[in-house]
């Protein structure tokens, strides 16, 4: 059949999301959970960076000031 209607798509109802097997939803949402997690932990993450940068810009400073010629 492909041959003959190259886009016919013979199976691809089974891949296109319309018939999920049995638990698939479930880890579908579970990915879904999961990469909502990593999104706001990484957002975190570079907040801390950031707070941690400000409370110890002085240290940059004297570094810099202290080997000026």
């Amino acid at each position: 059949m492909p041959d003959v209607f190259p886009f016919h798509g013979e199976f691809g109802w089974l891949e296109n999301g319309d018939y999920l097997l049995l638990g698939e939803s479930n880890l579908l949402q579970q990915k879904a959970d999961i990469e909502e997690k990593y999104i706001k932990d990484i957002a975190e993450n570079n907040d801390s960076m950031l707070r941690l940068k400000e409370e110890n810009k002085f240290l940059q400073f004297y570094l810099k000031k202290e080997y000026r010629f």
